[in-house]
């Protein structure tokens, strides 16, 4: 009698309480650039059983990062320590800039009748406003500025810069040449450092220094030909390396 009357108890239990249980729903692609979660909240009665489902209200997910993007400001662009015009000037990044980044702002802001995210500089605490960047390389810089693949040894990248720096290396690996640039008509004048190594530790390293007259020609913004001495010929296309 006694296990008869803990049964009856039992189920009385059960169809009068409250469950609770939380499903989570993958979110839908809204546009190129984000994922978002809206928050529903719904009560279904299935034979006294109270479900509730929630789901956390307003997470963005920006699918698109990291993102390689150029200044297009032709008086450079203000970089700052948070993402409010409020925050320190640290910086600048100059015309054509090339820049990695990791993180954006939740919301847009308007600065200058334009309305855009603040991105964040890969891997640092720096701010810059998403209106005077783009994905494309702007058409009014000068063409050999940026990241670039060399064609024939896809390990091979060039860099070279708006604040007249050059480097040249292999991805993931050593930089094995580098310098300063500045142009001379048709010609590149790169003054040039590269390390030979002779023995071990730092004292076996001897650093180079001279200067060299490249050629080059522009195919279009994203194809470049570079001629160096001794008849070296870099075959290079804008590169979308990280």
């Amino acid at each position: 009698m006694k296990k008869i009357g803990f049964i009856i108890f039992t189920l009385l239990l059960f169809s009068c309480s409250r469950n609770t249980r939380t499903y989570y729903f993958e979110p839908n692609i809204v546009d190129n650039e984000e994922l978002i979660i809206n928050e529903i909240e719904e009560n279904i009665n299935y034979d006294n059983i109270f479900i509730e489902i929630e789901i956390e209200k307003n997470i963005i997910y920006d699918n698109i990062l990291p993102r390689i993007m150029f200044v297009t400001a032709s008086n450079g662009l203000r970089i700052r320590s948070t993402p409010t015009l409020e925050g320190d000037i640290i910086g600048v990044s100059l015309f054509g800039q090339r820049l990695i980044f990791d993180g954006k702002t939740e919301n847009m802001v308007t600065i200058d009748e334009i309305t855009d995210f603040w991105y964040k500089i890969r891997n640092k605490d720096e701010w810059l406003f998403g209106g005077y960047l783009s994905e494309e390389f702007p058409s009014e810089a000068f063409v050999l500025l940026g990241w670039w693949d060399n064609r024939r040894f896809q390990q091979h990248i060039v860099t070279i810069e708006p604040n007249y720096e050059f480097t040249s290396g292999f991805k993931e690996s050593e930089i094995v040449l580098w310098g300063t640039w500045e142009l001379d008509n048709e010609i590149l004048v790169v003054n040039t450092v590269f390390v030979e190594i002779i023995g071990l530790g730092t004292e076996g390293l001897v650093y180079h220094e001279e200067t060299e007259y490249w050629k080059f020609r522009i195919i279009d913004k994203n194809n470049i030909i570079i001629e160096r001495p001794n008849n070296v010929i870099w075959e290079l296309i804008r590169s979308d390396y990280y």
